[in-house]
């Protein structure tokens, strides 16, 4: 029941428009400087891959297969890496191909917004060095597990200098396996200035975003949207994306987390 609930749930937040939606959300103080997308660019998207690099480690990963992909439509991602899935994967070949890291902390789950601050500034701090010691890559982009940010999240965020990102594209396609679905939402949602959200493929484990992938990045491509990283569309516009409710930005992924914990637990 979970996959044509969750279906139901992002073909009507896209009818509706995901970034209209999140311009209401936008309004929490909480995500007021929260990169949702990028106005005043054209021709570009961010793309975002979280999750990786491979929780069942060298076995499992298609860290290569994905790199491949990204090289041959000329792509650039920032992953928003778990520090707990990186060890021995060869993250600085991934800096080296033009891609960078995000911090998604050490897993991506429930409960670091209940940590006392000093506990989830320590916990950022430790997941960010790992990230960087293996990747050799200064991090400059925070994503919430969850979706789920707190005030005192957010003024760690601040003291470690990175900035908070989430996205407008996007349909829980880690739960979704219907690849062909899952791109064609995300290509109904992407425009210029769009910051897309999948999560990394696994041999055994979401493997069917990489077919995904292979599909958003054609479609982009064939809308003449080239993917970029979040530092990168940024340099070139660093206006958040929650203007008026025309443009707004979206946070429907907090939302749908927390209905997709109630229906089933990852």
């Amino acid at each position: 029941m979970l996959e044509p609930a969750l279906k139901c749930l992002w073909t009507c937040a896209t009818a509706v428009g995901t970034r209209k939606l999140g311009w209401l959300v936008s309004r929490i103080s909480t995500y007021s400087d929260t990169a949702f997308y990028f106005e005043g660019v054209e021709g570009v998207v961010a793309l975002t891959i979280d999750d990786g690099l491979a929780r069942g480690g060298v076995e499992t990963s298609l860290v290569s297969e994905v790199l491949s992909l990204l090289e041959r439509h000329d792509a650039r991602c920032t992953f928003f890496v778990c520090s707990k899935y990186l060890a021995s994967l060869g993250a600085d070949r991934v800096v080296a191909a033009g891609h960078e890291f995000g911090n998604h902390m050490e897993e991506d789950k429930f409960g670091y917004s209940k940590l006392m601050p000093d506990e989830f500034e320590r916990a950022l701090k430790e997941s960010n060095d790992v990230i960087e010691a293996e990747s050799g890559a200064t991090v400059r982009w925070f994503r919430a597990p969850q979706g789920v940010l707190t005030s005192s999240m957010r003024r760690a965020i601040v003291r470690l200098k990175l900035r908070h990102a989430i996205g407008d594209a996007y349909c829980d396609d880690w739960a979704v396996s219907d690849a062909d679905w899952v791109a064609r939402t995300l290509l109904r949602q992407a425009k210029a200035g769009s910051i897309v959200i999948l999560h990394m493929p696994e041999r055994g484990h979401r493997e069917h975003t990489l077919e995904a992938l292979t599909m958003v990045l054609q479609g982009l491509s064939d809308r003449g949207l080239k993917c970029v990283t979040l530092t990168e569309i940024d340099r070139g516009e660093s206006k958040r994306g929650a203007g008026d409710p025309g443009g707004g930005a979206v946070d429907v992924l907090q939302a749908s987390h927390y209905h997709v914990n109630i229906m089933a637990k990852r």
